[in-house]
């Protein structure tokens, strides 16, 4: 049995070691191999190219590697199967997956990169990102401040921010990430204070919101339930701590929810404020 082993860098295959033999894959923007060579001699040893949704388009030489399409992020394509992408497979000849994704509903069904094969790409077989991210697969998050851990495409500070390519949040909790962070770089205000912080308090409000509908209190422990219970844990603090004064009945405003120990994970009470002194969210 050959050994074929592989370089890579940041989960970019850069070349492989055939026997012996080895060569370098030279890839177009996206990641396709569009081009190899052997790194002893430079030769070229083949050149292809693609159709949009990853058939071949015209090939000379032979690519002896199984990664072509996408290959340098690990898409592995064999002559007359599927291509192989983790957690399911992938049919270029129907520009579609084979199977529904595990991440259903949340993401659809058997769509690919949600039609946009030329500037998006699918690491994990789940969710579509930009090339130039590599794909992040989504991380279950660790008790403690949101700021520190990363979960789906946009909770978390290892995240994407802005731009024209965005992929899809991966759950109802990822959306609410996305939605905090639009509306912080909308507001251009500081984190703590004015518009920042009801930009916080509308995080709570949607990850009680996801929290409350995925049905997280029956015990469902997911990597879902964990992200949202931690947003709920931290930004309880976070939202309230955005005011410089909580306010009470004797401003003749309502409270706003303060978290107690053994508050979470069922965060604030129903009917409790959520929102601020000026804008009440209830929940």
């Amino acid at each position: 049995m050959p050994v074929v082993n592989y370089a890579t860098v940041n989960g970019r295959i850069l070349h492989e070691d055939r026997n012996g033999v080895k060569t370098l894959f030279m890839p177009d923007t996206l990641g396709n191999v569009i081009e190899t060579r052997n790194m002893d001699t430079g030769a070229q040893t083949s050149s292809t190219t693609y159709w949009p949704y990853g058939e071949v388009r015209t090939q000379t030489g032979t690519n002896p590697s199984p990664f072509g399409f996408c290959g340098v992020w690990g898409y592995y394509t064999q002559a007359g199967q599927p291509t192989y992408v983790r957690a399911r497979y992938y049919r270029p000849n129907l520009g579609r997956w084979q199977t529904v994704d595990p991440l259903w509903p949340w993401q659809k069904a058997y769509g690919y990169v949600n039609n946009r094969a030329a500037s998006q790409i699918d690491y994990s077989g789940q969710y579509s990102a930009g090339p130039n991210q590599g794909g992040r697969i989504p991380r279950q998050s660790r008790r403690g401040n949101p700021r520190t851990w990363t979960y789906g495409n946009y909770c978390g500070e290892d995240n994407w921010k802005r731009g024209c390519d965005r992929p899809e949040p991966i759950s109802c909790v990822d959306f609410a990430c996305r939605e905090h962070d639009d509306c912080l770089d909308k507001s251009n205000d500081a984190y703590w204070t004015g518009k920042g912080a009801r930009c916080n308090c509308d995080l709570l409000r949607n990850a009680i919101w996801c929290y409350k509908f995925g049905r997280c209190s029956f015990r469902r422990y997911t990597a879902d339930c964990q992200a949202a219970e931690d947003i709920i844990f931290a930004f309880s603090a976070i939202c309230s701590l955005g005011w410089p004064v909580v306010p009470g009945p004797e401003l003749g405003l309502p409270p706003v929810y303060v978290p107690r120990p053994g508050d979470a994970p069922g965060g604030p009470p129903p009917g409790a404020n959520v929102g601020t002194r000026w804008s009440p969210i209830y929940v």
